[in-house]
């Protein structure tokens, strides 16, 4: 579907859901998880990708993040809360486990992701929310060219904690424009979509 060059973008298949339950099982970072560390079976990571596209319109895209040398699946990244009159979504991201972090693969999932949806799909926004102590999260968001666009005091609470929640928001002006300037910084401009 979209291909960088150390990671591709695929739909999900329910083939994906045991590794899937296996990642969350594993997780050793479970204090951004939102839902905290609620077991999910493979049954369940199965019903949810069948119900990706089972309303029409879709209201998430969700797509499976895969390494090119080896298509080992990493994770996943989509857009959900997709609202294709306004031309809107929420971006969300996991890929596991934590040793395959930190190594730019979040990075380039992000920056296919939004050719995808400003290119292809033809949204006009995106949104996404971090949790105030998630500066890796925040940091991958403002790499690809999201903008701090508030914050959220005291959003919620996680293990004791009140966290504010961050807002970034990017529009497809600030996606394409780095095109027509021939900036490739941000906006890919290299990737096969």
């Amino acid at each position: 579907m979209a291909r960088g060059p150390r990671v591709y973008l695929r739909p999900l298949e329910e083939s994906d859901a045991a590794a899937l339950a296996g990642f969350t099982a594993d997780e050793t970072e479970t204090f951004f998880l939102g839902r905290g560390r609620i077991p999910a079976s493979p049954l369940a990571f199965a019903a949810w990708i069948r119900n990706i596209g089972a309303r029409q319109p879709p209201q998430t895209l969700e797509l499976a993040v895969c390494r090119v040398t080896d298509d080992h699946l990493l994770g996943y990244v989509g857009v959900w809360e997709l609202d294709w009159v306004h031309g809107t979504g929420e971006v969300d991201i996991a890929l596991w486990p934590a040793s395959e972090r930190g190594r730019g693969y979040g990075t380039e999932a992000l920056r296919l992701l939004l050719d995808l949806t400003f290119g292809t799909y033809q949204l006009r926004a995106l949104r996404a929310f971090v949790w105030s102590a998630n500066a890796r999260s925040a940091a991958v968001l403002t790499r690809v060219g999201f903008r701090p666009a508030g914050r959220l005091r005291t959003a919620v609470v996680k293990s004791g904690f009140h966290l504010d929640q961050r807002a970034f928001d990017m529009t497809d002006r600030d996606w394409l424009s780095p095109v027509r300037a021939g900036n490739t910084k941000i906006c890919s401009g290299t990737y096969q979509v």
